[in-house]
C-alpha cells in the first residue's frame, strides 16, 4: 500500500461541500481512519496540522498508516521537525492501528522503543521494514498480514510462541534463515501465503545447522526469490507458485515433482530459457511471465526487463506429448509499456506459431489419449508487441 493522496484529502473534500455535509463529516469518525503521509522530505507543517485534526475527528476508531522513507538521507530528514514529531504521534497510536505500512531503514531507534509494547490489538496487516530489530515484535491477536524486511538480532517473542493465531499471509525478507524458518515454522500449519525474498544461503540456519523441511497444509500461494527454499518446503494443496526464473532448475528438479498439482505458474527473471525441465508441473493452466518481482509492497515495483528465447515456444509446441496438457491461458505482463520497446520481450511470430500448434493438438487429441486443453487466453502486455498481435491472438482463442 502507497501513500493514497487522494485518500488523504478525501474527508476534507467532502466536509468542505456545504454545511451539512461538514456536520455528517465531522459525525462519521471512520471518514478520518486513513492516517497516510508522502515521503519525509515532502512533510512539512501542514501535514502535522492534518495529523492533529484526524487524530480528533478519528474519535477511537482503528485508522490505517502510511508512513516511511527509503534512503539514508530521508532518514536523517525524518530526525527533524516536523517529521520526526509526526512519526512518533503515530508510533504513539498503536493501539489504534489497523492496517499499517512503516518503512523506516536507518531509524530503528523509534522502532525498537514501540516493539517492547504488549500488544497490537487491533492490527490486522502489518508492512514493516528497518534496519533492525533487536526485540521481538508484540503479540498481534488479529493480525492476518505480515510483510517483514529487516535484520533482526533476536527470533523470541511472538515469533517462537505463536503470537499471532490468524496469521494466514506471511512475506519475509530478513537475511537471516533462521528467523525465516522459525517464522514459517511457528505458522506453517495456518498459512494460505507465503513470501520469501531472500536467498537460501548454503542450506543452513545461522548456527550452521542443516535447514529441515516443513509441512503447509494449508498453503494455496507461494513466492520465491530463491528455487532453492522449494527442497525445504512440502504443500499438499499449493494452487499457485511464483518463482524468480534462472537458466538451470537442474538443482530443484527432485522438488518441483512434489508440486505437480500446481494451477498456476509465473516466472519473474530477465532470460527465459528452457522450460522443459518443468514440464513435470503437468496441472498448470495458468502461465505467466513477468519481468522481475511484484512483491516489495509501499516501496513500487522492481522493473527489470525479461526476454524470452526464441527457441523456447517453438520448443514447447513441438513437444508430444505436449508439455502442460491442461495449458489454458498464457500472460506476458509489463509494469511498464514505455519502458523499453526496442527488443521486444518475446518474438510476436513465435508467440502466435505456438498458440496455433497447441490449439490444432487439441483439437487432434486421439480420443483414447489424454485431450490437450485449448489455450483460451493469451495477454501480451508487453512493450514492442506488433499492433496486430492483439488481434490474431483473439482469433486464435476465440472458441
Amino acid at each position: 500500500m502507497m501513500y493514497n493522496r487522494h485518500a488523504a484529502h478525501a474527508p476534507f473534500i467532502v466536509a468542505a461541500v456545504c454545511q451539512h455535509w461538514r456536520a455528517l463529516a465531522l459525525a462519521t469518525s471512520n471518514l478520518w481512519t486513513y492516517f497516510g503521509f508522502p515521503q519525509a522530505s515532502e512533510l512539512d507543517k501542514r501535514h502535522l496540522r492534518r495529523l492533529e485534526l484526524l487524530e480528533k475527528r478519528a474519535g477511537a476508531a482503528p485508522i490505517d498508516v502510511v508512513f516511511g522513507w527509503h534512503s539514508q538521507a530521508a532518514a536523517r530528514e525524518c530526525r527533524e521537525h516536523p517529521p520526526r514529531l509526526i512519526l512518533e504521534r503515530i508510533l504513539g497510536l498503536h493501539l489504534r492501528w489497523k492496517t499499517v505500512v512503516l518503512h523506516v531503514e536507518g531509524s530503528g531507534w523509534e522502532m525498537n522503543s514501540l516493539l517492547q509494547s504488549s500488544q497490537w490489538p487491533l492490527l490486522e496487516s502489518l508492512s514493516l521494514s528497518m534496519n533492525e530489530i533487536t526485540t521481538a515484535l508484540p503479540a498481534a491477536p488479529r493480525l492476518r498480514r505480515l510483510w517483514l524486511s529487516c535484520y533482526p538480532s533476536s527470533v523470541d517473542g511472538s515469533f517462537t510462541a505463536g503470537g499471532y493465531p490468524l496469521l494466514t499471509v506471511l512475506s519475509i525478507f530478513c537475511g537471516s534463515n533462521s528467523l525465516m524458518q522459525s517464522l514459517v515454522s511457528v505458522y506453517s500449519n495456518q498459512l494460505v501465503e507465503l513470501v520469501l525474498l531472500d536467498d537460501c544461503d548454503e542450506f543452513v540456519d545461522d548456527a550452521g545447522h542443516d535447514l529441515t523441511r516443513s509441512v503447509f497444509p494449508a498453503l494455496q500461494c507461494l513466492t520465491l526469490d530463491d528455487a532453492d527454499w522449494l527442497q525445504y518446503i512440502d504443500a499438499p494443496v499449493l494452487k499457485r507458485l511464483l518463482l524468480t526464473y534462472r537458466k538451470n532448475f537442474e538443482r530443484e528438479r527432485e522438488a518441483l515433482c512434489r508440486f505437480d498439482h500446481l494451477q498456476e505458474l509465473q516466472l519473474c527473471g530477465e532470460a527465459i530459457g528452457t522450460l522443459t525441465i518443468l514440464a513435470k508441473l503437468s496441472n498448470i493452466t495458468t502461465l505467466t511471465f513477468c519481468p522481475s518481482r511484484p512483491l516489495v509492497v509501499g516501496l513500487g515495483d522492481r522493473r527489470d526487463r525479461y526476454d524470452i528465447d526464441t527457441q523456447t515456444l517453438r520448443e514447447i509446441a513441438s513437444l508430444d506429448p505436449p508439455i502442460w496438457p491442461r495449458l489454458q491461458r498464457l500472460h506476458f505482463t509489463w509494469f511498464d509499456r514505455q519502458l523499453d520497446s526496442r527488443k521486444p520481450a518475446v518474438d510476436a511470430q513465435d508467440l502466435v506459431d505456438f498458440v496455433s500448434a497447441r490449439n490444432a493438438k487439441s483439437a487432434d487429441s486421439d480420443h483414447g489419449q489424454p485431450a490437450t486443453a485449448r489455450i483460451v487466453e493469451v495477454v501480451a502486455n508487453y512493450p514492442g508487441a506488433p499492433d496486430w498481435l492483439e488481434d490474431k491472438l483473439k482469433e486464435l482463442t476465440i472458441q
